[in-house]
């Protein structure tokens, strides 16, 4: 099967689910005011740092290994030994979580009400371990039709399950559906798994786990770093900011993230397809492989432009009738938020499809790490002098921008892949002054009209 096939296939199957996603957000949005949402955009924050404590790039390091492996039985080795190096660090990590969950709920955030919340998220952290290492080990054997088909028809119990949740037993019904979900992902890939290495899963032996444990974290520690850098940058606002900013504003901060993270659904079906069949090229077909990047990444940038001006334009139609006009406040931060999705989507896409596959995943932690770092800077001295949602929202843009930058020049350096041309950059300052004249609240009208001059540019 073709590259283009499968990245179609993955594209359809994100999109689906993506909307499936939009939906069960718009449920959760309307059931929960925007004090409530605020509360568990911070829970999902600190939830969030704890659970990429325990990532260690596990699932990037499986998939490539997986890539490039033959036989099935190797397969099936690399899938417990990623399995176990996983679950060593979760289940202390959730142990810990579980139990520190009122000290930190009470004594750093001043927050009792989210302790409970904590606790059942840590319960889910295992869960999350053992479904990341089933996806990628479909990932890794390209068995990609089974698992989009698993994914589609989560997403959709996904909405009932939380819509009822959510409504019946408030915020404490929103995490328990994280775990009833999960539990069903698990069950579902379990079985595809085990019909695809019938007769390969044997139990590895001691020399297997040390051998391939090292096979899979020597890409997955960089991979891990950078995970863990990903997820701070994205959660900054709220982490640092949570103690002092009223539960209202972490709220639009929340629905703003929850815009633009929408984004990196699309960029995390690329980057998926894209490290496994890219480290196949690379091992085998080096001037191809430049070939395909170069081809696949002006591809990516054009796709990723037409989905994000559909946000950016038509944002307060969104909040206003499908989400509710109490979210409207919220606008200005979702422009800001949507435009750094939409460069981190662009570098997670070139770090994953150039860096990775080249063998040099230390440098898309290089990358990540100045993300944070700018990010983090910013939003500390705002700490200091003014918290403001506002700005956090820039410092998030400012990290995102800068990152992009350094995968540009680094790609073009070291691979020699130009993964942004002078054509594909117009397009970036068209999108850049398109948010700057979204900023002064223009009419509807104008907004249709100039959506659809840009659009017809893009296209073109």
């Amino acid at each position: 099967m073709r590259l283009e096939k499968i990245q179609l296939m993955s594209l359809v199957t994100k999109g689906i689910t993506m909307m499936l996603g939009i939906i069960q957000s718009i449920i959760v949005i309307r059931i929960l005011s925007p004090a409530e949402f605020g509360l568990v955009g911070l829970t999902m924050s600190i939830g969030g740092v704890v659970g990429v404590s325990q990532h260690l790039g596990v699932v990037d390091g499986a998939i490539r290994e997986i890539a490039v492996l033959k036989k099935k039985g190797e397969v099936g080795k690399v899938f417990w030994v990623s399995h176990l190096v996983r679950q060593i660090v979760t289940i202390p990590l959730s142990i810990g979580l579980l139990l520190l969950a009122g000290v930190i709920a009470t004594k750093i955030y001043g927050r009792p009400e989210i302790a409970v919340y904590l606790q059942v998220f840590a319960a889910a952290l295992v869960l999350q371990g053992l479904q990341d290492v089933q996806g990628a080990t479909l990932t890794g054997m390209k068995q990609f039709v089974p698992l989009y088909i698993v994914q589609i028809l989560t997403a959709a119990i996904n909405i009932v399950i939380f819509g009822y949740s959510t409504w019946k037993f408030g915020i404490t019904g929103f995490f328990w559906a994280i775990i009833l979900t999960t539990s069903i992902m698990i069950l579902m890939y379990s079985a595809v798994i085990a019909k695809t290495l019938r007769g390969h899963l044997g139990l590895p032996t001691l020399a297997d786990i040390k051998m391939y444990g090292f096979r899979v974290m020597r890409i997955g520690v960089f991979m891990y770093v950078a995970r863990i850098f990903f997820i701070i940058w994205q959660r900054m606002p709220i982490l640092i900011l949570g103690g002092v900013l009223t539960a209202e504003q972490m709220g639009y901060l929340n629905v703003s993230q929850t815009f633009g993270s929408k984004l990196t659904i699309i960029a995390m079906a690329l980057s998926e397809v894209n490290l496994s069949w890219m480290s196949s090229l690379y091992s085998k077909q080096r001037e191809e492989f430049v070939r395909v990047v170069t081809k696949n990444m002006h591809r990516v940038l054009i796709l990723m432009t037409l989905l994000t001006i559909v946000l950016l334009f038509f944002a307060p139609e969104i909040l206003g009738i499908v989400i509710g006009a109490e979210y409207l406040p919220a606008h200005k931060l979702i422009l800001l938020m949507t435009v750094a999705f939409f460069l981190y989507a662009l570098t997670d896409i070139g770090t994953s499809s150039v860096f990775v596959p080249a063998d040099s995943p230390k440098l898309r932690a290089y990358v990540y790490g100045i993300m944070m770092s700018i990010t983090g800077v910013v939003i500390g001295v705002l700490l200091l002098v003014k918290p403001d949602p506002l700005m956090a929202a820039w410092a998030v843009l400012a990290g995102a921008a800068v990152a992009y930058v350094a995968m540009v020049i680094i790609a073009r350096l070291k691979f020699n892949v130009p993964v942004l041309t002078r054509q594909l950059m117009v397009f970036l300052f068209a999108l850049m002054a398109s948010v700057w004249w979204l900023f002064s609240d223009p009419t509807l009208g104008w907004r249709i009209v100039v959506f659809v001059l840009l659009a017809i540019f893009v296209i073109w």
